[in-house]
């Protein structure tokens, strides 16, 4: 009997032995994907900050054109104003002397 149950706890053993193999196979494969996922998602970050960085840019140009802009239609109409107002004053000059 001690030889049938020295053979149970043998094979039990090796059948724990088994387990412990193909669980430490299964967290390598579950480390190789969390890795391949980190890795991923760090590309993924890299690129929206790349692109954010890009957008802010392009927002600060496109700020700067706008004010530029805004300076140039300024200028016009300041130019525009005085315009008007030589133009009434001559008007005015040239009504008074008739």
């Amino acid at each position: 009997m001690s030889g049938e149950r020295l053979d149970r706890i043998e094979a039990l053993l090796e059948r724990v032995g088994q387990l412990a193999e193909s669980n430490t196979k299964n967290i390598e494969a579950l480390n190789n994907k969390l890795d391949k996922r980190i890795e991923s998602n760090a590309k993924s970050i890299e690129a929206l900050t790349h692109s954010m960085a890009e957008e802010r840019e392009q927002r600060r140009q496109d700020r700067e054109i706008l004010r530029r802009d805004r300076a140039h239609v300024f200028e016009w109409m300041a130019r525009l104003a005085a315009a008007q107002a030589d133009f009434h004053n001559r008007a005015r000059a040239s009504y008074q002397k008739e």
